[in-house]
Order: C-alpha cells, then structure tokens, then sequence
C-alpha cells in the first residue's frame, strides 16, 4: 500500500470508524490504556517515513536513482496528482 492510500485510509476511518472501534468506544473497553497509535501519514511523521522508506532501499549504485529529497517530491507529487483525480471525480 502506497503513502497516498494510507493518506485516503486514515482520513476515511476519520469519518467512518470501523465497527469494532466504536462498540469498543461504546462499551468503555480499552479506555485504562494509553493511546499508543502510530504518528499520522501526511502530518509531522510523513518526513520520518520517507526518510526510513528511503533509508530501506538497495544502496548499490544508480545512475537513475532518486536521493530523498527527491523521492520525497515525487511522493508530494504523486499525492497532489491523486487529490486532484479524487476531487474531479467526487
């Protein structure tokens, strides 16, 4: 699953939480614990995972291959690219 779909995952549960999340919610189960959900995509984390996905790839040499900060672009693109699409069609 790319960044842009967990992006549309998350802010998708944020209007429709899955069921089970909210009878737990309802039945008070889970409330003694702290929170302990991972940061959000999109937000302050999004550097962070570029960085570590980034970080994961082969590191033989590339002519073509991206640096960070330019994998981190294309990733920026690429989302606004989607965002565009998802707004005409809906």
């Amino acid at each position: 699953m790319d960044l842009p779909r967990v992006q549309a995952l998350n802010a998708y549960w944020d209007e429709n939480p899955p069921l089970h999340l909210m009878a737990k919610a309802y039945l008070g189960i889970g409330r003694d614990k702290p929170s302990s959900s991972p940061p959000r995509i999109g937000e302050a984390a999004e550097p962070a995972a570029v960085e570590t996905l980034a970080a994961g790839l082969p590191q033989t040499p590339n002519p073509q291959a991206m640096s960070p900060a330019q994998f981190r672009a294309f990733l920026e693109a690429r989302a606004a690219l989607l965002a565009e699409q998802e707004a005409s069609n809906g």
